[in-house]
Parts: C-alpha cells; sequence; structure tokens
C-alpha cells in the first residue's frame, strides 16, 4: 500500500452486533476483497472500506480505484480459475481461486455477494452475513 502510495479510507456504522462466524473465515474474506483491491489499483489510487448494518444483516463493502473488471468478463468472475484479461495484464499473481472461495464461504454463512464495476474506474465489491 505505502510503495504504491495507495489511500485507504475506513468507515464503520458504531454499535454493531456481536457476529456468530468463524474468525478465519471472514478474515479470508476480507483479506481477499482487499487484497484484490491493492492488486488491481494503480499508484495514487484509493480504497474505502464500509462496515455497517442493513436490515437483518452485516454489509461490506470494498470499493476501489482501480482497473475495473471488463463487461464481458463480469458474468465470470466468480468462477473457479476464471482471471480477467486486464488483471493478466496487470502482471499479478493468482491463481483464480480466490473470489470463487470467498463467494463459497459467504453463502455457505447465510449471506450474499454481489459487485459493481466500470472497466478503467474501480470495482465495489458488496457482500452481506446474517446477523444472528
Amino acid at each position: 500500500i505505502e510503495a504504491s502510495n495507495i489511500e485507504i479510507k475506513f468507515h464503520c456504522q458504531e454499535k454493531l452486533p456481536k457476529a456468530y462466524i468463524d474468525p478465519s473465515q471472514i478474515k479470508l474474506i476480507i483479506e481477499n476483497l482487499i487484497d484484490n483491491a491493492i492488486r488491481y489499483t494503480k499508484e495514487g489510487g484509493t480504497i474505502e472500506i464500509w462496515l455497517g448494518r442493513k436490515d437483518s444483516n452485516f454489509f461490506f463493502e470494498i470499493k476501489d480505484t482501480g482497473v475495473g473488471i471488463p463487461k464481458e468478463d463480469q458474468k465470470y468472475i466468480f468462477q473457479k480459475f476464471f482471471r480477467s484479461e486486464n488483471a493478466m495484464k496487470e502482471q499479478t499473481r493468482g491463481s483464480g481461486l480466490g473470489l470463487f472461495i470467498v463467494k463459497s464461504i459467504i453463502e455457505k454463512s447465510g449471506g450474499k455477494i454481489w459487485f459493481k464495476s466500470e472497466e478503467g474506474k474501480g470495482t465495489s465489491f458488496f457482500f452481506t452475513l446474517p446477523i444472528r
């Protein structure tokens, strides 16, 4: 982050209830999404992270000002071993398993994941997890 001069902003609602999820699983989810945001955000970019509550769910958003995901690749983004063409141009390492695993963990925990992206402008990943 420092080497690329990327700014990270964190926003969190106060008074969130306790979550009952395996800490190692939530850590894996968040690390993967933040790692992707860092990898695909060019020098001087910004990453914003929101944590809050929406209805009976925890709500997370991780937004970057990175390379974005081409429209034609968006339908494949959660598939095993998929890497977008522009992601490979960035010379980043990856197996194409991270988002597949993240989606599996979130869905098995009763949550949902989705994203919005525009090539050249960045990507926002959103996910919810139920409050139990």
